[in-house]
Protein backbone atom coordinates (compact mmCIF):
# COMPACT_ATOMS: atom_id res chain seq x y z
CA UNK A 1 0.00 0.00 0.00
CA UNK A 2 1.20 3.33 -0.82
CA UNK A 3 2.19 6.31 1.55
CA UNK A 4 0.04 8.59 0.52
CA UNK A 5 -2.92 5.98 0.44
CA UNK A 6 -2.82 6.20 4.52
CA UNK A 7 -2.95 10.18 4.80
CA UNK A 8 -5.87 11.97 5.61
CA UNK A 9 -9.00 11.04 3.44
CA UNK A 10 -9.21 14.62 2.77
CA UNK A 11 -5.57 14.79 2.07
CA UNK A 12 -6.25 11.98 -0.49
CA UNK A 13 -8.36 13.12 -1.79
CA UNK A 14 -0.35 22.38 21.73
CA UNK A 15 2.89 20.54 22.93
CA UNK A 16 5.89 18.50 23.61
CA UNK A 17 7.57 15.19 22.27
CA UNK A 18 11.16 13.56 22.62
CA UNK A 19 13.50 14.78 20.36
CA UNK A 20 13.25 12.10 17.85
CA UNK A 21 11.30 8.76 18.00
CA UNK A 22 10.54 6.24 15.15
CA UNK A 23 7.86 4.19 15.32
CA UNK A 24 5.90 1.41 12.97
CA UNK A 25 2.10 3.61 12.95
CA UNK A 26 0.75 6.93 12.40
CA UNK A 27 -0.07 9.39 15.54
CA UNK A 28 -2.34 12.35 16.71
CA UNK A 29 -2.19 14.81 20.16
CA UNK A 30 -3.75 18.16 22.27
CA UNK A 31 -2.32 20.51 24.03
CA UNK A 32 -0.30 21.15 27.37
CA UNK A 33 -0.94 24.10 29.54
CA UNK A 34 2.81 24.72 31.21
CA UNK A 35 6.17 24.56 29.82
CA UNK A 36 8.99 21.48 30.57
CA UNK A 37 11.93 21.23 30.04
CA UNK A 38 12.06 18.47 27.35
CA UNK A 39 15.01 15.44 27.31
CA UNK A 40 16.74 14.82 23.97
CA UNK A 41 15.44 11.51 23.28
CA UNK A 42 14.79 9.41 19.99
CA UNK A 43 12.93 6.12 19.29
CA UNK A 44 11.58 3.72 17.03
CA UNK A 45 8.35 1.91 17.81
CA UNK A 46 8.40 -0.95 15.01
CA UNK A 47 7.12 -4.50 14.19
CA UNK A 48 8.38 -6.66 11.45
CA UNK A 49 4.95 -7.48 9.85
CA UNK A 50 3.06 -4.09 9.42
CA UNK A 51 4.36 -0.54 8.07
CA UNK A 52 3.90 2.28 9.81
CA UNK A 53 3.24 5.76 9.36
CA UNK A 54 2.63 8.68 10.82
CA UNK A 55 0.39 11.86 11.30
CA UNK A 56 0.32 13.80 13.92
CA UNK A 57 1.46 14.62 17.16
CA UNK A 58 -0.12 16.41 20.53
CA UNK A 59 0.57 16.85 23.71
CA UNK A 60 -1.24 15.52 27.18
CA UNK A 61 -2.40 17.18 30.19
CA UNK A 62 -0.05 15.31 32.21
CA UNK A 63 3.30 16.35 30.11
CA UNK A 64 3.17 13.07 28.21
CA UNK A 65 2.00 12.58 24.20
CA UNK A 66 -1.10 10.77 23.33
CA UNK A 67 0.26 9.07 19.50
CA UNK A 68 -2.91 7.97 17.44
CA UNK A 69 -2.69 5.91 13.94
CA UNK A 70 -2.55 3.04 11.86
CA UNK A 71 -0.54 -0.06 10.74
CA UNK A 72 -0.98 -1.87 7.35
CA UNK A 73 -0.16 -5.57 7.34
CA UNK A 74 1.00 -7.33 3.90
CA UNK A 75 -2.97 -8.04 3.33
CA UNK A 76 -3.35 -4.16 2.97
CA UNK A 77 -5.45 -3.70 6.22
CA UNK A 78 -5.02 -0.97 8.36
CA UNK A 79 -5.66 -1.04 11.97
CA UNK A 80 -5.53 1.94 14.68
CA UNK A 81 -3.22 2.02 17.21
CA UNK A 82 -2.94 4.58 19.54
CA UNK A 83 0.12 5.17 21.73
CA UNK A 84 0.48 7.23 25.50
CA UNK A 85 3.76 8.22 26.24
CA UNK A 86 5.22 9.68 29.02
CA UNK A 87 7.12 13.38 29.26
CA UNK A 88 10.66 11.29 28.44
CA UNK A 89 8.85 9.39 25.53
CA UNK A 90 8.23 6.01 27.36
CA UNK A 91 5.02 3.92 26.36
CA UNK A 92 2.90 4.14 29.21
CA UNK A 93 0.74 1.92 27.04
CA UNK A 94 -0.27 0.61 23.47
CA UNK A 95 -3.24 -0.37 21.87
CA UNK A 96 -4.54 -2.04 18.51
CA UNK A 97 -8.20 -1.32 17.36
CA UNK A 98 -9.56 -4.12 15.18
CA UNK A 99 -12.79 -3.28 13.20
CA UNK A 100 -14.65 -5.41 11.22
CA UNK A 101 -12.96 -3.60 8.07
CA UNK A 102 -10.04 -1.60 6.84
CA UNK A 103 -10.21 1.74 9.30
CA UNK A 104 -7.77 4.68 9.25
CA UNK A 105 -7.69 7.51 11.90
CA UNK A 106 -7.12 10.66 11.00
CA UNK A 107 -7.02 12.34 14.35
CA UNK A 108 -7.18 12.13 17.88
CA UNK A 109 -7.73 14.80 20.88
CA UNK A 110 -7.18 14.64 24.80
CA UNK A 111 -10.99 15.06 26.51
CA UNK A 112 -11.55 17.29 29.21
CA UNK A 113 -11.99 14.09 30.83
CA UNK A 114 -8.41 12.95 30.70
CA UNK A 115 -9.79 10.36 27.61
CA UNK A 116 -9.60 10.86 23.99
CA UNK A 117 -11.46 10.77 21.00
CA UNK A 118 -10.65 10.25 17.72
CA UNK A 119 -12.24 9.82 14.33
CA UNK A 120 -11.95 8.65 10.98
CA UNK A 121 -13.15 6.39 8.70
CA UNK A 122 -14.17 2.88 8.27
CA UNK A 123 -14.55 -0.07 5.07
CA UNK A 124 -16.37 -3.40 5.69
CA UNK A 125 -18.65 -4.68 2.56
CA UNK A 126 -17.75 -1.82 0.31
CA UNK A 127 -19.65 0.72 2.36
CA UNK A 128 -17.35 4.01 3.95
CA UNK A 129 -18.71 5.54 7.26
CA UNK A 130 -17.35 7.90 9.31
CA UNK A 131 -15.82 6.73 12.49
CA UNK A 132 -15.74 8.85 16.05
CA UNK A 133 -14.22 6.30 19.02
CA UNK A 134 -14.22 7.57 22.79
CA UNK A 135 -11.17 6.21 24.86
CA UNK A 136 -10.72 6.49 28.49
CA UNK A 137 -7.94 7.42 29.83
CA UNK A 138 -5.88 3.93 29.88
CA UNK A 139 -7.43 3.80 25.92
CA UNK A 140 -10.17 1.72 26.75
CA UNK A 141 -13.68 2.24 24.35
CA UNK A 142 -15.84 4.13 26.16
CA UNK A 143 -18.08 4.26 23.11
CA UNK A 144 -17.69 3.69 19.52
CA UNK A 145 -19.73 5.69 16.69
CA UNK A 146 -20.03 5.24 12.73
CA UNK A 147 -22.24 7.71 11.00
CA UNK A 148 -23.11 6.83 7.17
CA UNK A 149 -25.76 7.10 4.32
CA UNK A 150 -26.04 4.09 2.82
CA UNK A 151 -23.50 3.59 -0.22
CA UNK A 152 -22.24 6.94 -0.08
CA UNK A 153 -18.70 7.12 1.64
CA UNK A 154 -18.30 9.50 4.43
CA UNK A 155 -15.35 10.26 6.68
CA UNK A 156 -14.07 12.28 9.15
CA UNK A 157 -10.81 14.43 8.37
CA UNK A 158 -11.29 16.28 11.87
CA UNK A 159 -12.57 16.26 15.23
CA UNK A 160 -12.50 18.82 17.94
CA UNK A 161 -14.29 18.50 21.34
CA UNK A 162 -16.62 21.69 21.61
CA UNK A 163 -16.79 23.86 24.98
CA UNK A 164 -20.23 22.55 25.37
CA UNK A 165 -18.46 18.86 26.01
CA UNK A 166 -19.59 17.27 22.99
CA UNK A 167 -17.77 16.87 19.43
CA UNK A 168 -17.25 19.16 15.73
CA UNK A 169 -15.95 16.88 13.24
CA UNK A 170 -15.60 17.57 9.79
CA UNK A 171 -15.15 15.60 6.19
CA UNK A 172 -16.65 14.67 3.06
CA UNK A 173 -20.45 13.32 2.85
CA UNK A 174 -21.59 13.72 -1.19
CA UNK A 175 -19.68 17.06 -0.36
CA UNK A 176 -17.98 18.92 2.63
CA UNK A 177 -19.85 17.76 5.62
CA UNK A 178 -19.77 18.83 9.14
CA UNK A 179 -21.55 17.54 12.09
CA UNK A 180 -21.89 18.64 15.68
CA UNK A 181 -22.19 15.76 18.36
CA UNK A 182 -23.50 15.47 22.13
CA UNK A 183 -21.01 13.77 24.58
CA UNK A 184 -21.91 10.72 23.78
CA UNK A 185 -22.02 10.79 20.41
CA UNK A 186 -25.58 11.45 19.26
CA UNK A 187 -25.76 13.68 16.22
CA UNK A 188 -27.50 17.08 17.41
CA UNK A 189 -27.33 18.51 13.60
CA UNK A 190 -25.55 17.72 10.60
CA UNK A 191 -25.16 19.94 7.43
CA UNK A 192 -23.44 19.70 3.69
CA UNK A 193 -22.37 22.40 1.58
CA UNK A 194 -21.36 22.90 -1.40
CA UNK A 195 -21.88 24.56 -5.06
CA UNK A 196 -25.77 24.98 -6.17
CA UNK A 197 -24.31 23.88 -9.55
CA UNK A 198 -22.69 20.84 -10.36
CA UNK A 199 -19.38 20.71 -8.64
CA UNK A 200 -16.99 19.03 -6.10
CA UNK A 201 -16.02 19.93 -2.46
CA UNK A 202 -14.61 18.71 0.96
CA UNK A 203 -13.86 20.04 4.43
CA UNK A 204 -10.06 19.33 5.45
CA UNK A 205 -10.49 20.80 8.80
CA UNK A 206 -12.91 22.58 11.39
CA UNK A 207 -12.23 24.61 14.39
CA UNK A 208 -14.13 25.67 17.11
CA UNK A 209 -14.13 29.92 17.06
CA UNK A 210 -13.68 32.04 20.03
CA UNK A 211 -17.28 33.18 19.53
CA UNK A 212 -18.61 29.39 19.67
CA UNK A 213 -19.58 29.10 15.70
CA UNK A 214 -16.83 27.13 13.41
CA UNK A 215 -14.32 27.68 10.84
CA UNK A 216 -13.74 25.10 8.62
CA UNK A 217 -11.73 24.78 5.15
CA UNK A 218 -11.08 22.49 2.51
CA UNK A 219 -11.59 23.02 -1.37
CA UNK A 220 -14.51 23.90 -3.30
CA UNK A 221 -14.93 23.01 -7.58
CA UNK A 222 -17.28 23.99 -9.90
CA UNK A 223 -18.33 21.93 -12.88
CA UNK A 224 -15.26 20.22 -14.19
CA UNK A 225 -12.87 23.56 -13.77
CA UNK A 226 -9.92 23.76 -11.14
CA UNK A 227 -10.42 23.24 -7.13
CA UNK A 228 -9.72 26.35 -5.35
CA UNK A 229 -8.79 26.51 -1.18
CA UNK A 230 -12.39 26.81 0.45
CA UNK A 231 -12.93 28.72 4.43
CA UNK A 232 -16.74 28.46 5.43
CA UNK A 233 -17.55 30.65 8.63
CA UNK A 234 -20.17 29.06 10.73
CA UNK A 235 -22.39 29.82 13.38
CA UNK A 236 -23.14 27.38 16.35
CA UNK A 237 -25.99 25.68 14.42
CA UNK A 238 -23.66 25.19 11.40
CA UNK A 239 -25.55 28.14 9.21
CA UNK A 240 -22.51 30.09 6.70
CA UNK A 241 -22.04 33.46 8.33
CA UNK A 242 -19.87 33.90 5.42
CA UNK A 243 -17.59 31.82 2.88
CA UNK A 244 -14.28 32.33 0.20
CA UNK A 245 -13.19 30.85 -2.34
CA UNK A 246 -9.40 31.81 -2.93
CA UNK A 247 -8.55 30.72 -6.44
CA UNK A 248 -5.83 31.56 -9.53
CA UNK A 249 -4.78 29.59 -12.60
CA UNK A 250 -3.70 26.22 -10.37
CA UNK A 251 -5.68 23.40 -8.94
CA UNK A 252 -5.23 23.61 -4.86
CA UNK A 253 -7.11 22.62 -1.91
CA UNK A 254 -6.73 23.79 1.99
CA UNK A 255 -6.42 21.05 4.67
CA UNK A 256 -5.22 23.02 8.08
CA UNK A 257 -7.01 25.94 9.83
CA UNK A 258 -6.41 27.54 12.91
CA UNK A 259 -7.78 30.73 14.99
CA UNK A 260 -4.82 33.13 15.27
CA UNK A 261 -4.43 35.48 18.18
CA UNK A 262 -5.57 38.24 16.26
CA UNK A 263 -9.42 36.69 15.23
CA UNK A 264 -8.11 35.94 12.07
CA UNK A 265 -7.09 32.59 10.50
CA UNK A 266 -4.20 30.80 9.09
CA UNK A 267 -4.76 28.49 6.26
CA UNK A 268 -2.31 25.70 5.11
CA UNK A 269 -2.43 23.38 2.00
CA UNK A 270 -1.26 22.96 -1.18
CA UNK A 271 -1.77 23.38 -5.42
CA UNK A 272 -0.57 21.52 -8.80
CA UNK A 273 1.65 23.79 -11.00
CA UNK A 274 2.56 22.17 -13.91
CA UNK A 275 5.86 22.78 -15.78
CA UNK A 276 7.50 21.49 -18.25
CA UNK A 277 4.74 19.07 -19.09
CA UNK A 278 5.24 17.29 -15.55
CA UNK A 279 2.83 18.07 -12.31
CA UNK A 280 4.52 19.47 -9.32
CA UNK A 281 3.25 20.20 -6.15
CA UNK A 282 3.82 23.23 -3.64
CA UNK A 283 3.19 23.93 -0.15
CA UNK A 284 0.80 27.40 0.12
CA UNK A 285 0.23 29.26 3.12
CA UNK A 286 -2.45 32.16 3.76
CA UNK A 287 -3.25 34.70 6.28
CA UNK A 288 -6.47 35.86 5.97
CA UNK A 289 -8.94 38.38 8.58
CA UNK A 290 -11.47 37.48 10.88
CA UNK A 291 -13.69 38.36 7.13
CA UNK A 292 -12.07 36.07 5.30
CA UNK A 293 -9.93 39.14 3.66
CA UNK A 294 -6.31 37.96 2.54
CA UNK A 295 -4.02 39.79 4.92
CA UNK A 296 -1.04 37.72 2.97
CA UNK A 297 -0.46 34.69 0.39
CA UNK A 298 2.45 32.56 -0.30
CA UNK A 299 3.61 29.62 -2.33
CA UNK A 300 6.51 27.74 -1.22
CA UNK A 301 8.62 26.00 -3.43
CA UNK A 302 12.04 24.59 -3.41
CA UNK A 303 13.79 24.73 -7.28
CA UNK A 304 14.87 21.19 -9.11
CA UNK A 305 12.61 19.88 -6.63
CA UNK A 306 8.94 18.12 -6.27
CA UNK A 307 8.10 19.22 -2.97
CA UNK A 308 4.62 17.75 -2.30
CA UNK A 309 3.49 14.46 -4.54
CA UNK A 310 -0.39 13.81 -4.74
CA UNK A 311 -1.88 13.42 -1.13
CA UNK A 312 0.26 15.45 1.02
CA UNK A 313 -0.37 18.97 1.49
CA UNK A 314 1.49 22.01 3.39
CA UNK A 315 0.10 22.18 7.28
CA UNK A 316 0.61 25.91 9.30
CA UNK A 317 0.36 26.72 12.48
CA UNK A 318 0.88 29.57 14.90
CA UNK A 319 3.61 29.19 17.62
CA UNK A 320 3.69 31.03 20.93
CA UNK A 321 5.88 33.85 19.59
CA UNK A 322 3.13 35.10 17.10
CA UNK A 323 4.80 33.92 13.97
CA UNK A 324 4.09 30.54 12.12
CA UNK A 325 5.81 26.68 11.87
CA UNK A 326 5.33 25.76 8.10
CA UNK A 327 5.60 22.04 7.63
CA UNK A 328 5.97 20.79 3.98
CA UNK A 329 5.98 17.18 4.60
CA UNK A 330 8.01 15.76 1.38
CA UNK A 331 10.87 17.82 -0.75
CA UNK A 332 12.80 15.58 -3.35
CA UNK A 333 15.89 16.64 -4.36
CA UNK A 334 19.34 15.39 -5.60
CA UNK A 335 17.49 11.35 -5.04
CA UNK A 336 16.59 12.26 -1.82
CA UNK A 337 13.07 12.75 0.21
CA UNK A 338 12.98 14.99 3.36
CA UNK A 339 10.39 16.63 5.55
CA UNK A 340 10.82 20.50 5.61
CA UNK A 341 9.93 22.74 8.30
CA UNK A 342 10.23 26.29 8.07
CA UNK A 343 9.79 29.15 10.35
CA UNK A 344 7.26 31.86 8.73
CA UNK A 345 7.16 35.42 10.17
CA UNK A 346 3.81 37.34 10.55
CA UNK A 347 4.17 38.41 7.08
CA UNK A 348 4.50 34.88 5.61
CA UNK A 349 8.60 35.17 5.06
CA UNK A 350 10.74 32.59 6.02
CA UNK A 351 12.95 33.30 8.84
CA UNK A 352 14.82 29.64 9.42
CA UNK A 353 14.57 26.26 7.89
CA UNK A 354 15.63 22.64 7.90
CA UNK A 355 15.06 19.08 6.17
CA UNK A 356 14.79 16.24 8.38
CA UNK A 357 14.86 12.67 7.51
CA UNK A 358 16.82 9.29 8.37
CA UNK A 359 18.33 7.17 5.00
CA UNK A 360 16.87 6.24 2.50
CA UNK A 361 13.77 9.23 3.35
CA UNK A 362 11.17 10.27 5.22
CA UNK A 363 8.35 12.44 5.15
CA UNK A 364 6.36 14.31 7.44
CA UNK A 365 2.88 15.37 8.03
CA UNK A 366 1.99 17.11 10.78
CA UNK A 367 3.21 19.91 12.63
CA UNK A 368 2.77 21.28 16.64
CA UNK A 369 3.64 24.56 18.42
CA UNK A 370 5.05 23.51 21.60
CA UNK A 371 5.24 26.17 24.17
CA UNK A 372 9.07 26.11 24.46
CA UNK A 373 9.11 27.86 21.20
CA UNK A 374 9.82 24.74 19.44
CA UNK A 375 7.73 22.28 17.26
CA UNK A 376 6.77 18.33 17.44
CA UNK A 377 6.37 17.00 13.86
CA UNK A 378 5.23 13.76 12.79
CA UNK A 379 6.04 11.57 9.35
CA UNK A 380 7.03 8.28 8.34
CA UNK A 381 10.66 7.27 7.87
CA UNK A 382 10.98 4.91 4.82
CA UNK A 383 12.57 1.25 5.26
CA UNK A 384 14.52 -0.06 2.35
CA UNK A 385 13.09 -3.80 3.45
CA UNK A 386 10.15 -5.17 4.66
CA UNK A 387 8.16 -3.68 6.37
CA UNK A 388 9.07 -0.67 4.22
CA UNK A 389 8.07 2.33 6.96
CA UNK A 390 8.17 2.95 10.36
CA UNK A 391 6.42 5.78 12.13
CA UNK A 392 8.66 9.23 13.14
CA UNK A 393 8.19 11.98 15.50
CA UNK A 394 10.77 15.06 15.98
CA UNK A 395 10.94 17.79 19.05
CA UNK A 396 12.38 20.46 17.73
CA UNK A 397 13.48 23.77 19.49
CA UNK A 398 13.29 27.51 18.48
CA UNK A 399 16.60 26.87 16.60
CA UNK A 400 14.42 23.90 14.30
CA UNK A 401 17.17 21.60 16.03
CA UNK A 402 16.41 18.37 17.58
CA UNK A 403 18.49 17.59 20.87
CA UNK A 404 21.21 15.21 20.18
CA UNK A 405 20.03 13.63 17.13
CA UNK A 406 21.30 17.39 15.61
CA UNK A 407 18.92 18.67 12.75
CA UNK A 408 19.32 15.71 11.04
CA UNK A 409 20.14 16.82 7.02
CA UNK A 410 20.79 20.80 7.53
CA UNK A 411 19.61 23.63 6.02
CA UNK A 412 17.14 23.38 2.89
CA UNK A 413 16.13 25.69 -0.05
CA UNK A 414 12.71 26.39 0.14
CA UNK A 415 11.54 29.99 -0.59
CA UNK A 416 8.53 32.09 -0.29
CA UNK A 417 7.12 34.07 -3.59
CA UNK A 418 3.49 36.16 -2.58
CA UNK A 419 0.71 34.85 -4.88
CA UNK A 420 -2.58 36.83 -5.26
CA UNK A 421 -5.65 35.09 -5.05
CA UNK A 422 -9.27 36.27 -7.02
CA UNK A 423 -11.44 36.18 -3.81
CA UNK A 424 -15.06 34.88 -4.70
CA UNK A 425 -18.21 34.07 -2.72
CA UNK A 426 -20.40 31.12 -4.82
CA UNK A 427 -24.01 30.66 -3.92
CA UNK A 428 -23.80 27.37 -1.57
CA UNK A 429 -26.10 24.59 -1.63
CA UNK A 430 -26.49 24.09 2.31
CA UNK A 431 -28.60 21.12 3.25
CA UNK A 432 -29.46 18.76 5.93
CA UNK A 433 -27.47 15.43 5.21
CA UNK A 434 -29.47 12.20 6.91
CA UNK A 435 -26.59 10.02 8.08
CA UNK A 436 -27.78 7.36 10.99
CA UNK A 437 -25.46 6.31 13.45
CA UNK A 438 -24.36 2.74 14.25
CA UNK A 439 -21.97 1.09 17.12
CA UNK A 440 -19.52 -0.81 15.11
CA UNK A 441 -17.83 -3.59 16.57
CA UNK A 442 -14.21 -2.51 17.89
CA UNK A 443 -11.98 -4.57 20.31
CA UNK A 444 -8.89 -2.56 21.92
CA UNK A 445 -6.01 -5.57 22.38
CA UNK A 446 -2.67 -4.25 23.79
CA UNK A 447 -0.09 -4.49 20.97
CA UNK A 448 3.72 -4.73 21.06
CA UNK A 449 5.27 -2.02 19.16
CA UNK A 450 9.07 -2.33 20.15
CA UNK A 451 11.18 1.27 20.82
CA UNK A 452 14.28 1.44 19.93
CA UNK A 453 16.84 4.76 20.22
CA UNK A 454 17.80 6.06 17.26
CA UNK A 455 19.47 9.35 18.14
CA UNK A 456 22.66 7.31 19.43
Amino acid sequence: MNRHDLARPFRLICGYLPAVMVFGMAVSLPTASSAQTLPSIGETLGVPSAAGFGFSVRPTSDSGYILAGSSVNTSGVETPAVFKLSSTGQVTWQNSYSFPGTTHISVIQQTVDSGYIMAGLTTSNLITSAVVVKLDSSGNVSWQRAYGSGLVSNYAAWIQQTLDGGYIFAGSNLGAWAVKLDSGGNIVWQKSYGPSTPGTSAFGAIQQTSDNGYVATGFLGIGTGNTSPWVVKMDSSGAVTWQQIYSDSYSGSASSIEQTTDGGYVVGGSETVRQANTLKFRAVAMKIDSAGNVTWRNYYSQAGSVTLPPGLTGMIRQSTSGNYGLLIPRSLALGAIHAIVAQVDQNGGITNQAEFGLAPGADASWIEPTSDGGFAVAGTSFLVAAPYSQGLVLKLDGSLHSGACGRYKGPSSISAAAEPAQLSSPTLLVSNTSATASQPSVTATASSFTATNVCN
